[in-house]
């Protein structure tokens, strides 16, 4: 599926990531820190990319003459600049990390992205040496690289005396190889540091574990989360926590979300997939009616159900900062989803709301087409996964021609046939704020297919329709790219 329809982490500003809100963000832009990047080859001499392949070689036990050390070195003047390096899944090891410790010593470095390599302990070890005598480095992405507690610990203890990094990410996305593997203690020692720090703006610990005890053990005291939950009361630094998949539970959640109430400078909170329950959706629509920094929520993956969505909703009325909110795969079914919908008439900053894959039937989302009468803010809709129907989608058709906020909707595999795609393309004659539409995996046949070729050539501004996994013909779904491609 696209970015965007399955929820979850939100992405590191290191690296291009899925956002719902905005999947084809450049890396670091939606959080404005990320520096500027202007490659040129000549800014690494041929003696350090030489060491450097040389390192990579003893890594992979590779020749230097081999076809994957002339990739490696291709990576490198495509990716490597005196200020930037981007060295992302290309099996760099200890050697490497020692390497690039000694190579970047002196270099005026910003950005250094390695994210998805095997630099272990002992790679991690020699680059955490080189960010605690480094002037200028600001962005460090060390995320799925096979990292264990006591590396955690380390560049976490790092940050209390460091006053120059402003991203770290340590974070780890799901499927990955060589996921990084803390524990509870690594949590804590990242809460401990950033109650003195000043400088951090960005941490990504998604998908290490800090909500256990070890690999195999729960940390049912929730340690880390209560350590967390005191820095956030006292930190006016951060901006970004991510802290997705990591076991917290429902009490590790709460405690999350405490410490928020009392923060005014966290921006982005990612707390889904961490087994939380219906008390969540309470708390945070608690934390939502004080505070006013939060833009970006993410309680994906979470089984809030319809009571805790509903309760999260019900505060949602009067918030007018939160700006994304992710609620995809929670269990909200018809009541949470009606929940969310009818606050939304009366919200007026929310502008992304993602719902895919909620058990929500036609009465839910008949809901969501009487919102789009009234609401002139929301900009992103997710509905995918969830069996609406043609129905919804004849509603939603009727509210376009008069919506001039929305830009991306998604009804993908909501078992729509050709009456509720034909209605909602044939809406688009009068709407040209509508850029992004996506039908994917529905019950849209071959004449349906075709009657949307025709008419996306006099309708609308729309410059991305999906229509995979249809029963459309080959020539029907390029009649229909080529069409899309001249409008953008």
């Amino acid at each position: 599926s696209e970015p965007g329809s399955e929820g979850g982490d939100v992405g590191s500003p290191l690296r291009a990531q899925a956002s719902f809100s905005d999947p084809k963000k450049a890396p670091g832009s939606e959080w404005g820190f990320a520096p500027k990047q202007i490659v040129k080859a000549q800014e690494l001499t041929q003696d350090v990319v030489t060491e450097l392949v040389n390192a990579f070689c003893r890594d992979t036990r590779e020749s230097t003459t081999s076809t994957s050390a002339d990739k490696f070195r291709h990576a490198l003047i495509t990716n490597a600049s005196e200020s930037s390096i981007k060295l992302q899944q290309l099996r760099l090891g200890m050697h490497s990390g020692q390497a690039l410790s000694k190579i970047l010593k002196n270099h005026p470095l910003v950005t250094l992205d390695l994210y998805g390599n095997v630099l272990r302990d002992s790679g991690a070890g020699a680059l955490l040496q080189l960010i605690r005598n480094h002037d200028t480095l600001r962005h460090l992405s060390l995320g799925s690289n096979d990292l264990g507690h006591e590396s955690g610990i380390g560049f976490a203890r790092d940050l209390g005396t460091n006053n120059r990094l402003q991203t770290l990410d340590l974070g780890t996305e799901g499927g990955a190889m060589y996921a990084n593997k803390f524990n509870n203690m690594v949590g804590v020692a990242f809460a401990e540091s950033l109650l003195t720090n000043t400088t951090l703006l960005y941490l990504g610990l998604g998908g290490v574990g800090v909500g256990k005890r070890s690999e195999k053990s729960e940390d049912t005291e929730s340690t880390a989360a209560q350590e967390l939950s005191k820095m956030l009361k006292l930190n006016h630094t951060l901006k970004t926590l991510r802290l997705g998949t990591n076991a917290l539970g429902t009490a590790g959640c709460v405690l999350i979300l405490q410490g928020l109430a009392e923060n005014s400078s966290v921006t982005d909170l990612d707390l889904s997939n961490n087994g939380a329950g219906a008390e969540v959706g309470v708390v945070a629509g608690q934390g939502l009616s004080v505070n006013r920094t939060l833009s970006n929520l993410s309680l994906a993956r979470n089984k809030l159900g319809p009571s805790g969505v509903s309760s999260l909703a019900a505060c949602m009325v009067t918030n007018a900062t939160l700006r994304h909110l992710d609620l995809s795969h929670t269990h909200m079914q018809d009541r949470g989803c009606i929940a969310v919908a009818n606050a939304m008439e009366g919200n007026r900053g929310l502008t992304s709301c993602n719902c895919t894959n909620n058990k929500i039937s036609e009465y839910g989302g008949l809901a969501w087409a009487d919102t789009l009468w009234t609401n002139k803010t929301l900009t992103t809709l997710l509905l995918s996964e969830n069996p609406l129907g043609d129905e919804v989608a004849v509603n939603i058709a009727g509210v376009l021609s008069q919506n001039r906020s929305l830009r991306t909707l998604e009804l993908a595999s909501c078992k729509l046939g050709d009456e509720g795609a034909l209605a909602i393309v044939d809406a688009l004659e009068g709407n040209t704020s509508l850029s992004k539409l996506r039908l994917t995996d529905n019950l849209i046949s071959e004449t349906g297919g075709m009657l949307l070729a025709d008419m996306l050539e006099s309708h609308g501004s729309l410059h991305s329709l999906d229509v995979r996994a249809n029963q459309l013909a080959h020539s029907s779904l390029l009649r229909v790219q080529r069409e899309c491609q001249r409008k953008k």
